[in-house]
């Protein structure tokens, strides 16, 4: 065998039957120098299209470029359901489900902000084309949806889809960095009523009227176990991630002209913040508190979700 040679491996499924199955494996096997091609063409485009860096450090430069093949391998194109960003693979061993494979509302907002930075807007639109287009009738965006959702009532039947609180206010940063990034404005007018209703959804989760959604009112953000989950009224992932919800917000309302959502999120926001430091801002040990617990203790204890501060912070 030359080192030219190579050999190719074919998976496929198909559950409608042997015959369409049997169809789809010889289709593959007679494409496979075109679809060899078009893999050589796709991975040419992402190289060379995108954002590189050339820095003296060689090494830097490559990880970089393997950082975007990495990120781009993340897009399925599920023929069910649309294509949209995973949040990666792994085996599922002896216990576990196959790792994370299935498209996730948070790790689809991280990650756009990357793919934005090397300017790949094609991949990160599919991906919020994906959550817009399956969002709740009160606006509240997808935190998980399986590959197999199309064979199942999985938001109906299972509670998972929606577990999470910080998708419906992470999905407008997403919307807001897209724009500045690309400029496409039309996708943004298009989604623009999703976009407010994601942001009407989480005024709903501020029940006591402090300006910061509450995690007892929408759901998990930086924790799903542990003792002190079910007494946590309001985490600081949440009460960030919702403060920069707003200032998108307010940006949002000025590039569509209008006025009074603008004035109304520019409140919500200044009533928030001021939350925000009398909640998480322990003066004395220099830190943000973790949570505040239902009760109205502050659990200061370090976590990864903290960091700590200088007064110029906040």
């Amino acid at each position: 065998m030359s080192s030219e040679s190579y050999i190719p491996v074919i998976i496929t499924g198909k559950i409608k039957g042997k015959d369409e199955l049997v169809q789809q494996y010889n289709d593959l096997l007679h494409s496979i120098p075109e679809l060899y091609q078009q893999n050589y063409e796709h991975y040419q485009h992402l190289r060379s299209d995108f954002m590189t860096i050339k820095t003296p450090e060689p090494k830097l430069d490559l990880a970089v470029e393997w950082a975007k093949v990495s990120l781009d391998k993340g897009l399925v194109n599920n023929p069910d359901l649309g294509k949209g960003l995973v949040a990666g693979y792994g085996v599922s061993g002896k216990t576990h489900r196959p790792g994370f494979a299935w498209f996730f509302g948070g790790d689809t907002f991280l990650n756009s902000l990357a793919i934005n930075s090397y300017g790949d807007f094609e991949t990160t639109r599919q991906a919020l084309i994906i959550l817009r287009d399956n969002q709740r009738h009160d606006g509240k965006i997808f935190h998980e949806l399986t590959q197999r959702a199309a064979l199942l009532n999985c938001f109906e039947d299972y509670p998972y889809g929606f577990y999470h609180a910080e998708t419906s206010a992470f999905y407008i940063i997403a919307m807001h960095d897209y724009l500045i990034r690309s400029g496409h404005i039309a996708f943004l007018k298009k989604s623009w009523n999703s976009i407010k209703m994601a942001y009407h959804y989480c005024l709903t989760a501020d029940e006591d009227h402090d300006g910061l959604m509450e995690n007892s009112a929408a759901g998990l953000a930086s924790m799903e176990v542990g003792e002190i989950l079910v007494q946590n009224r309001i985490d600081v992932y949440l009460a960030a991630i919702w403060l920069q919800a707003l200032r998108c917000m307010i940006e949002l309302s000025e590039v569509f002209s209008e006025t009074q959502l603008r004035k109304k999120c520019q409140q919500q926001f200044e009533k928030g913040y001021q939350s925000f430091l009398e909640i998480f801002v322990d003066e004395k040990k220099k830190q943000f508190n973790f949570a505040l617990l239902t009760n109205g203790d502050k659990i200061s204890d370090p976590t990864v979700w903290q960091c700590q501060f200088h007064y110029s912070l906040i």
